[in-house]
Formats: C-alpha cells, structure tokens, sequence
C-alpha cells in the first residue's frame, strides 16, 4: 500500500498557506484541506500528478 501524503507537512516546509499550495497543485482549497485531514484521499490517478507538482515545488524553493 502507498504512503500517504502529509500535505500538511510538505506545505509547512514550503511556508505556504492551504489556498497558496492548492492554487500551485491546481487543486480546490477544500480539497486539500480534506487530504490535510484524512476526510478523502487524491484518487491514484492525481495522487501522481500532486508528488510530481510537489516535487517540483520543493525544487523550485531549494533553488531559491
């Protein structure tokens, strides 16, 4: 079984706020607040979309 995602944890490493991190994963706010909680998990399908827009973010503010 994959490892869930701590969106929680890669949004505060990043010091963005939940409508900051939605608008670069191009995700509703809603939802990810729901990840954040457990109330719904990304389907497989946008799982891999969000670890590979995530990694690009963490990338994006290493270089930084």
């Amino acid at each position: 079984m994959e490892q869930p995602i701590d969106f929680a944890a890669v949004r505060a490493k990043l010091g963005m706020t939940q409508t900051q991190m939605a608008k670069e994963l191009g995700v509703a706010q809603g939802d990810l607040s729901n990840w954040e909680t457990g109330k719904h998990r990304p389907s497989k399908l946008a799982r891999q979309a969000l670890e590979a827009a995530i990694e690009k973010l963490v990338v994006r503010e290493n270089v930084a």
